[in-house]
């Protein structure tokens, strides 16, 4: 866990891409009492014919 309190000016958004691109479900806690479902970054490109499956951000 990071100390930055937005999950998109982190690391926790790649990693949340991530898991996206391998079918997860992905919770960001923004607070005590409030999460978000993260979407896919805007610019993220998902490669899923190499394996591992490959994300871009060009």
């Amino acid at each position: 866990m990071c100390a930055e309190a937005l999950p998109w000016r982190c690391h926790r958004s790649l990693i949340a891409d991530a898991e996206i691109a391998r079918h997860y479900v992905v919770w960001e806690i923004i607070s005590k009492t409030s999460v978000k479902r993260h979407q896919l970054t805007d610019f993220a490109v998902i490669n899923r014919k190499k394996r591992p499956i490959q994300i871009y951000y060009p």
